[in-house]
């Protein structure tokens, strides 16, 4: 039986579609399809138990940028453009431009004098794929760390699927297995150290400095009239089809203990663990490496499978660090000058200020975020407060 591998697909076509970030981000998205078809196949034939229960494995992928980063690019190439790579190939991707908590568990409205339930988007797609263009509801639960009730439904429905919400004109309840892709802005993102939510989010984060804004600038450039050839699409189409044709024929999955000795020797948290087995199992669905008599042993032999644990542990604390203030230095340091006199990278606070303004950060958020970036050393000011140095140690 000719095998189809999807993330070598996905590189192949991401790459004639003039994608310069090919081998960073790109492989999460056919990771995170192989693992959400799987998942749907395993509440139905149970073939793969976690303490004896069946679980609701998904790998929901959100993108940290600001505009410019290729956050909603990748959405479209992916997701739910007509000439998309996982369109149309036997899964529905739903599109949503926003969403907060209430859009996605669900509600109730005043309709005519009476309360009506609102359907939940997790609920009306429970066996699909959430695209979100703006997560709005990621945000809001990180900045209310201490409203519980909204970041428990997020947890609930992210994590087991099993969503009830006790409102005042009755309960909400229903279980989903919707796998979420999604973007979110910088200066809209800071986790809570304790938040339950980045565990059970697999981040990418991406804040171009001014080199990789030109590289942007190339690939779009170059991108103008790459046009499909005939019925290129469609035979895509089909290859994927075809490989969710042949994951019915699994049977069996394990882990080599060697997985187990590269959590402990990298000191992976075990809360973050169940994330990185995420991967390791969609990568491996995705490359399609069982054998004749449907059985999956799975290891970490590939480089590229290895980059994406590292990759998506060094996203996950750049989250925790505040990928605001990440952005903040980085603009500094890509439009500032560099003198070892000032033992750092100098720019003027107005400048500093205006390309923030660029990349939709106002004036009062870049102001407070470079108060931070001062506070914890990472930058100076002069006494006349027109000139930022963000200092080389950091």
């Amino acid at each position: 039986m000719l095998l189809t591998d999807l993330i070598e697909l996905t590189l192949r076509e991401m790459k004639a579609r003039g994608d310069f970030h090919n081998e960073v981000y790109t492989p999460f998205y056919p990771t995170s399809y192989a693992l959400h078809a799987f998942n749907l196949m395993n509440q139905e034939k149970k073939i793969y138990y976690e303490g004896k229960q069946v679980p609701n494995k998904r790998l929901h992928l959100v993108f940290v940028g600001p505009p410019m980063s290729s956050k909603s690019y990748y959405l479209e190439q992916m997701s739910h453009s007509e000439n998309a790579i996982f369109n149309d190939t036997g899964h529905i991707m739903a599109a949503k431009s926003n969403l907060t908590e209430a859009g996605l568990c669900g509600t109730f409205t005043m309709q005519n004098g009476s309360m009506v339930k609102q359907m939940g988007e997790a609920e009306r797609h429970k066996h699909d794929f959430l695209l979100i263009d703006e997560f709005s509801a990621i945000s809001a639960a990180f900045k209310q760390i201490y409203n519980a009730g909204l970041e428990a439904q997020l947890l609930a429905a992210l994590d087991h699927g099993k969503v009830y919400k006790s409102l005042g004109p009755g309960p909400i309840s229903f279980k989903t297995s919707c796998t979420i892709w999604a973007g979110v802005q910088p200066h809209k993102l800071r986790m809570d150290k304790d938040s339950g939510l980045g565990r059970r989010l697999c981040f990418m984060v991406n804040i171009p400095d001014a080199q990789q804004l030109t590289n942007l600038q190339r690939a779009m450039f170059f991108s103008q009239n790459i046009q499909p050839e005939t019925n290129e699409i469609e035979e895509l189409h089909n290859e994927i089809k075809m490989w969710n044709t042949q994951i019915q024929d699994l049977k069996h999955i394990s882990y080599d203990e060697s997985i187990l000795d590269y959590f402990i020797d990298n000191k992976v948290n075990p809360l973050q663990q169940p994330l990185a087995q995420n991967i390791i199992l969609g990568y491996h669905l995705a490359r399609e490496r069982w054998d004749s008599d449907g059985y999956l042993h799975m290891t970490l032999k590939d480089q590229m499978l290895l980059d994406m644990l590292a990759n998506s542990r060094k996203w996950f604390e750049e989250v925790r660090a505040g990928p605001d203030l990440m952005q903040l230095k980085l603009l500094a340091i890509s439009y500032g000058k560099h003198t070892d006199i000032a033992g750092g990278y100098i720019i003027k606070k107005v400048d500093l200020i205006k390309h923030a303004r660029s990349l939709s950060m106002t004036i009062k958020d870049a102001n407070e975020k470079l108060a931070e970036l001062i506070k914890y050393g990472i930058a100076t000011i002069d006494t006349s407060g027109s000139v930022v140095t963000i200092v080389d140690d950091y």
